[in-house]
């Protein structure tokens, strides 16, 4: 069976991240390919084969101002490409699900998978809201849909019969454990202000014990970069939160084992595997209640899930953890066990058993 993967980039991101992960599990099984649209700032390079759309410079230069119409193009680029070459499986991620009408009538014999990375919520209500009438045709012409919690399934499952929940994967590497003794709070995602929430964890700092501090490990555009620059200006939360910027390898590392607790402040989180990577590390978890979190973290069970998106009420989550070692040591417990049900030799038994056989 050959299988190929559909996404737009290979950049930073957390859909870029899980693409790495699973693709780099599955191929010791199934033969699977990689295509994207550019190649341009790339991250995150899984080791199976990856094509790049056959774009000619004016068509980027176009593409940059929106020129024409992009959900048609993109198919005739992948029309293209599969006119070229033999595939069982087309998984089409996110916006590039609304491919699957051309790509079904073009090629009826290929299975059309589409894989929701966000809550259903936000591709309804957000991302498609203009287009929500070629959403809904897409996935009626899918084959089947994996999304990735039960809240997205029973909204999806309205325009889709055949939709499989399956979680994103993380690669657990029996890392070390936090000690949970500094007085720090670990933040890490892309620097979106109203997306991940930074407004809300730039008024919290100012709400936590002076002793405490929060990292913020990720970047962000120039656009949102000065958004944030404003921010701090408006508050005075004396230095109480930090900006450390783009980290990987030891230094995300010591980001995570240096940390006592983790914060989400996401108002929207498909899933956030950086949460999983902060429970490898043994951290207590106080998320705001997206769709991602309440999964991960099974209504609080798992961690603790604010009641709304407040800074009162994050703060007061906080301070039970930040007063408590013991319950931070019980709930260091409850991550390490947790993240073990997303490890990617689980999950990529999930895509062979559910998606490929």
């Amino acid at each position: 069976m050959r299988v190929l993967f559909v996404n737009d980039n290979m950049s930073l991101g957390g859909v870029q991240s899980v693409n790495q992960t699973l693709q780099n599990k599955l191929k010791q099984n199934i033969k699977c390919e990689y295509f994207v649209y550019s190649n341009r700032k790339a991250y995150f390079k899984p080791k199976t084969k990856i094509n790049i759309a056959k774009i000619s410079i004016i068509s980027r230069i176009l593409r940059k101002f929106k020129h024409g119409d992009r959900v048609v193009q993109d198919a005739n680029y992948l029309i293209d490409f599969l006119k070229e070459s033999e595939f069982d499986v087309v998984v089409l991620q996110a916006e590039k699900i609304l491919l699957a009408p051309f790509i079904s009538k073009e090629f009826p014999n290929i299975k059309l998978v589409g894989w929701a990375h966000s809550s259903a919520d936000a591709y309804y209500n957000q991302y498609f809201v203009r287009k929500i009438e070629n959403f809904r045709e897409s996935l009626r012409t899918l084959d089947q849909l994996i999304c990735l919690t039960k809240e997205d399934s029973g909204i999806f499952s309205k325009d889709i019969a055949h939709c499989t929940i399956i979680p994103n994967p993380i690669n657990i590497k029996n890392a070390e454990s936090s000690s949970l003794k500094s007085k720090k709070i670990s933040f890490t995602g892309r620097l979106l202000v109203e997306t991940k929430g930074i407004d809300i964890l730039i008024k919290l700092a100012d709400l936590i014990p002076n002793e405490w501090t929060i990292e913020v490990a990720g970047d962000g555009n120039r656009k949102e970069n000065k958004k944030i620059r404003n921010l701090l200006k408006k508050i005075d939360n004396h230095g109480k939160i930090k900006f450390v910027g783009r980290i990987e390898g030891d230094k995300l590392r010591d980001h995570y084992k240096e940390s006592s607790i983790f914060i989400s402040t996401s108002r929207i989180e498909g899933f956030g595997v950086v949460i999983l990577e902060a429970m490898e590390y043994g951290l207590p978890i106080v998320s705001t209640p997206t769709s991602g979190s309440k999964e991960i973290l099974n209504n609080g069970e798992f961690g603790f899930i604010t009641s709304d998106f407040t800074e009162k009420e994050i703060a007061d989550k906080l301070f039970m953890l930040i007063n408590n070692y013991n319950l931070r040591k019980e709930y260091q417990e409850k991550s390490l066990k947790r993240v073990l049900e997303y490890d990617v030799n689980r999950i990529s038994k999930l895509w062979i058993s559910e998606v490929f056989s």
